[in-house]
Parts: C-alpha cells; structure tokens; sequence
C-alpha cells in the first residue's frame, strides 16, 4: 500500500482516554489500516511512524499566537514509466500534535488534464507528509503540487480536560495557509524522437535484405522461398523504430506506403507521381501489410512490428514511424518520397528533431530457379540410300537414287558419302528432289568419279553445329549438344548480364542436381515432341515445383534443330532472310503458364546464313534470353529484344514487356 492510500494515521497512543466521537473515527480508521495491512505490516507501520517522526509534547506557547513553520512540496518524475509522484511536506508549531488536528492537503494538477491527484495527511510531531502520484503525463505538459495547511479541531487535554473549541483557522492568522507552489512544477520532458527505421528479417536464409542496385536506391528483398518445399513465410519481415535516447515504454506509430514506380517510363510507370502503383498486394492492400500500427519501446529505446510484403518484382515500400500519432497520420506520398502534411520531405536519417522518420524504400525482387540440360551426342544425323544406274562424274552431275519421299532441297550444300564404290569420293550436294541428288565433284586433282547402279551411299545436309567439319560433312556425328548459352540472363545484377535485371528478376542456377547432359538426341524436335520431353520428370526434373508461386522454375534445353521445315534445310527464305526457328518456349502469347524453352544450337551457327547475314546482331544469348522473354508473357511485338530473330537488333528488353513481367506474373513465369 502507498502512502497516498493511508490518508490520515495519527500515532496517539490509546491510553490518553480520549472519547469523543473524532477521537473515535481516528481510532475505527486506525484499526481498519491494522486489518488490511495485517500485524505485521501494521507494526512496522508504527514503527516506522515513531522512528521518523520527532515528537513534541510539549506545549511551549498559546497555539493561537505562536507562528505557524510550512514546510515545502517536490515533484519527481520518472521518465522509464511516465510518471509523476508529488510530495507535500509541512512542520507545525511545536505541540499542535497535542492540541489539534493539524491536516495538509494536496492537489497535483496538469496543465493537460487539470486536477489529476489529490490527498490529504494529519500533521503530527511536527512533520505530515502527502504523496500524490500521475501515470499519464503528457510531453511538454506542466504539472504543479500546491497544498493547503488547516487545523480541523483544538483541543486542551491538558490545560482544562475539556473539548469545547470549534475549528479555528491555521495557527489563528485568520486563514488557511497555503504551501510556497512557485518552484513546485516541472514541465515533464518531450517524448524523444524516432531516428531511424529499419528492417530485419525474422527467418534468415541464403538471401538477405541488400542493396537494391535498380532506379530509386533503397535495399532489396527477395520474399520468395528458398526451396521448393521451404515452409518459412518470407514475405514477413520486421520493422523496427528506435528512438533518439534509450526510453522503455514510449507508445510509436508505424504507417506502411505503397511508393511511386522510380521509374521515368510512362510504359511501365503510367500513373505519375502518386504512388499506389504497385502490382501485388496482401490482403488487399498493395501497400503490404503492417502486424500493428503501433508498439510500446523496450529498455534501448527500440520499438518493432512485422511486415508482410508483396511477391510482385518491382513492388515498392516505405514505413513511416513517430511518436505523434497525428504527424503519422498526415504522412503522404511524393513519388518515392513521404511528405508531411505541409509538404517536407521525410528523412531516412532523423537528427532527433523530426516528428515523423521514415525506412529507406523496400523493394521486392524475386529468383528464377533454372534448370538447364542439353540433348546428348549427335547421332544418326542422315539418310542411307542406293544409286539407280551406274555414271560417271567429271564436274557435276545428278545421280537417281533409291531413296523415296525426301524433302525437296533438304540437303543443298550438304555431302554424299559412298559406302561401297567410290568410297573415296569427295561430292558436295547441290541439291535434291524427292528421288534424284545434284552433287559436285570436289576431287582436288580433278579426277572422275564412277559409281555403279546399287552403290550406298550417306547423305548429310550441311548441319556443322560448332562450324569444325570443313567440307567433310557428317552429321556433327557423336559431337555432344552444347547447353544454351546463359550469358545474359546470369546470376548477376547488371543489365548487360541479366537483361531481367530491369524486371527486378534474377535468374540463379540452384537446381543442378536435377541437369542432365544425356537427354536423347532429337535430329528434329517441334513442338509435340518438345511436350513430350518436358513432361518426362526424368528430363525436368523440378517439373513438379514449376507451378509454385513462391518459387519460380523454369526448364531451359539445348536442343539440335526445329522441325523438319524450318530447321534451315532447306535455306528458305521470307523477305530476304533464312527462315527458321531459333529456340521455342511451351506457352502462349502473354501467358505465363509454361514451363521453359527448347534452344536450338545448329541454326545459330553463323555460316548457316547468306553474308547479308553475318553482321546481324543476333546471336544464341539473344535468343536465350528472347525464349526466356516469352515465358514470362512478352511477344514479338514488344520489339527490341523481343523481335523476331529477322529483325532483332537490341539486347535489352522494351518497356511493354518490363511492365508486362511485373504484372503478369502472379502465378509462375
């Protein structure tokens, strides 16, 4: 029990036979202290009485003249808990104890809430003490203790042994007396500021809260999981304020805001400066989601709450956090900056002045988990066949075959290789119909060449994948498919490595234990077969994870060539230039449901082409990159990186296919 609670306890002991009703009130109050403190806390209740209180009993002048001695007040505050304790002392003329009840009372008021506490002590033996306690001071508010000394009944025990005195004034001035207040207030200090607001993660793993490298700055987080089957929510991280001195207990409010796109591109940012831009949301809010809206600091002057952020690429964030719950509440958004409500810019590094502190802007960036394999060794990369008739060839000549149904000029620039006859022969062909072959005799000496009616014979189109055969063409036989070439889509932050860098995307190869290197050799895969080789888990090996939205696979295969009419033999053309197909992704135009691409090394080679070719800059990164492109929703019309491989000429990814990147892909690339 406080003090404050005992109010008035007297000390006069029982014996002095004192009957009258007030001494009987004083007597019924004492024992009902007694009954709630119980013996032993009432004991050393009196004890603690009779040790600090000086006794004078004796009367040494009329209580009516002599001069009465006030005492004083004090104020603490406790700035840890906020709270504010008054004290009211007083002493009284030597002998009022024997004469009179002698009360201070005293009142505790906030310039805030007006009277906030008060109470009232007898004074006894010279000294009354009143103890008045606030738990809810304001900052800056002025709270002062006055007090009031009055004597409630005199008495003459040992002058008369009568009781007839009414109340009189304090000490017979003809007044009540009042406590010196001038330097009984404290203006309780302001709430110290928050100086900066940070975030943490809550679970680690093998990515962190980074740099962002992309337009605005800030840091960066990647929300999405770790590995496949990762059961740990990463979306949520904490938000942590702290202030500019170590105070426990101060109330701090957060507010969560969905910053402009940093972008200058009206494509991908078409909304302006206003913010509430971005793609993703949680629980409705594109703004992400705060845990509370407030929380109380701890012993280092740190308050915290959790952050749910979106899983968009490119969605952007700020938290706001002060101790005025309206300077909070004014906060607005200026593109990527938060703005009082009279405008000024909000800092990331507070001086402790500021009402309001901000977070440096968050960003969400997400990983690509890719899986890459390529087919294994050529083989079987030609046709057998037998001559009809028997010939001789000096230059050129056309030799009837047996061999039925072949595609009309597949073979042009390609070789025919005896078996049995002229085994020796060096013959390039020029071209062919469905039973007859065109060939050139390339005998350095010039000799003729004689075959039979009945000789074999392979023949090869002019498929040299890496450009190592020279004129001795043969199908690229037992030569391994390369991987397709990854350079422009690394695990890498800059644009010129990672083109979906600017889609704030970064492709990383974490999934090795499922690559192969002995996919079977397709001399021709379109796309049925395609389907049927990335719906074999032995294949894609992470097939069953392609579909989880919290962690993105994609399945990217080095293939050998397209189907049969367009894998460039023959060397057809569309306006001027080869026709055929680069690389191939599963899915349709601006879905983003597949699973990867197929890319195909032979085509790519450069003397594949006419020389009005050879300066083009297309190469296998491009189109790696391209396919990539379209798993993620961009199409050809887009333009730059995503042309057609006749007319590419940029490596970098336009703006409707960024915007389309970050927008479209709420469920898998």
């Amino acid at each position: 029990m406080s003090k404050s609670q005992l109010g008035c306890v007297s000390n006069r002991s029982e014996h002095r036979g004192l009957d009258t009703s007030s001494d009987r009130k004083l007597f019924e109050y004492r024992e009902r202290i007694r009954k709630l403190l119980g013996e032993s806390a009432f004991d050393r209740l009196e004890i603690f009485l009779r040790e600090n209180i000086v006794r004078r009993l004796t009367i040494t002048e009329n209580p009516y003249t002599q001069t009465a001695s006030f005492g004083f007040s004090e104020i603490d505050y406790n700035e840890g808990s906020h709270e504010v304790v008054g004290y009211s002392y007083t002493d009284e003329p030597s002998g009022h104890c024997d004469v009179v009840e002698n009360i201070v009372s005293a009142t505790l008021t906030s310039d805030a809430d007006g009277m906030v506490a008060t109470d009232s002590a007898e004074v006894c033996d010279g000294r009354a003490e009143v103890f008045l306690y606030f738990s809810n001071p304001q900052p800056d508010d002025r709270i002062c203790i006055d007090a009031d000394h009055n004597f409630s009944i005199v008495y003459y025990p040992m002058l008369t042994g009568s009781r007839p005195v009414p109340t009189r004034p304090a000490c017979a001035s003809g007044e009540n007396q009042s406590l010196p207040p001038s330097n009984d207030c404290i203006t309780t200090p302001p709430l110290a500021n928050v100086t900066s607001v940070t975030y943490q993660l809550i679970q680690t793993g093998s990515t962190g809260i980074d740099t962002n490298p992309n337009a605005g700055g800030g840091e960066r987080l990647f929300p999405d999981d770790d590995t496949p089957n990762d059961q740990v929510n990463r979306q949520r991280i904490r938000v942590t304020a702290r202030l500019a001195e170590n105070q426990a207990g101060i109330q701090v409010y957060f507010r969560n805001f969905d910053l402009d796109d940093p972008s200058t591109d009206t494509t991908i940012d078409p909304n302006g400066t206003t913010g509430g831009d971005n793609n993703g949301a949680v629980s409705g809010d594109s703004a992400g989601q705060l845990s509370a809206t407030s929380a109380v600091t701890n012993s280092s002057g740190e308050a915290s709450v959790n952050f749910t952020v979106t899983r968009q690429p490119g969605d952007n964030f700020a938290i706001a956090a002060g101790v005025d719950q309206n300077a909070v509440s004014g906060v607005g958004v200026n593109g990527t900056d938060l703005v009082t409500s009279n405008g000024a810019t909000i800092e990331t590094n507070c001086d402790g002045t500021d009402l309001v502190c901000r977070s440096e802007m968050l960003t969400v960036w997400r990983r690509l988990h890719i899986e890459v394999d390529s087919m294994g060794q050529s083989q079987g990369n030609f046709l057998n066949g037998s001559t009809q008739s028997s010939g001789v060839i000096r230059s050129q000549a056309t030799i009837p075959v047996t061999l039925q149904n072949m595609e009309v000029n597949r073979f042009e620039r390609g070789r025919l290789k005896f078996i049995t006859g002229p085994t020796s022969a060096m013959l390039r062909v020029d071209g062919n119909s469905a039973s007859t072959v065109s060939v050139t005799n390339l005998d350095p000496m010039g000799s003729s060449i004689s075959y039979s009616s009945g000789d074999d014979f392979e023949l090869y189109d002019d498929d040299d994948f890496n450009d190592d055969d020279g004129t001795a063409l043969d199908g690229d036989a037992n030569e391994d498919i390369p991987r397709p070439d990854t350079s422009l889509i690394s695990n890498s932050d800059s644009i010129a490595s990672n083109v979906f860098a600017a889609a704030y995307i970064r492709p990383v190869y974490d999934l090795t234990a499922g690559e192969s290197s002995n996919i079977s050799f397709e001399i021709n895969t379109g796309n049925t077969e395609m389907s049927i080789i990335f719906n074999n888990p032995a294949n894609f090996n992470n097939i069953a994870t392609e579909a989880n939205v919290e962690f993105w696979t994609i399945y990217l295969l080095g293939g050998y060539q397209y189907s049969e009419d367009r894998d460039g033999d023959p060397n057809r053309t569309v306006n001027g230039a080869l026709d055929t197909v680069w690389g191939i992704a599963d899915v349709q135009a601006r879905q983003t449901n597949g699973r990867g691409a197929l890319l195909f090394t032979e085509v790519g080679r450069a003397r594949e082409y006419p020389t009005d070719w050879m300066s083009r800059p297309v190469s296998v990164a491009y189109t790696v990159a391209h396919e990539v492109g379209h798993l993620f929703g961009c199409v050809h019309d887009d333009g730059e990186l995503m042309e057609p491989t006749t007319t590419r000429t940029a490596g970098t990814l336009p703006p409707s296919c960024l915007r389309q990147i970050r927008i479209g892909t709420t469920t898998h690339p």
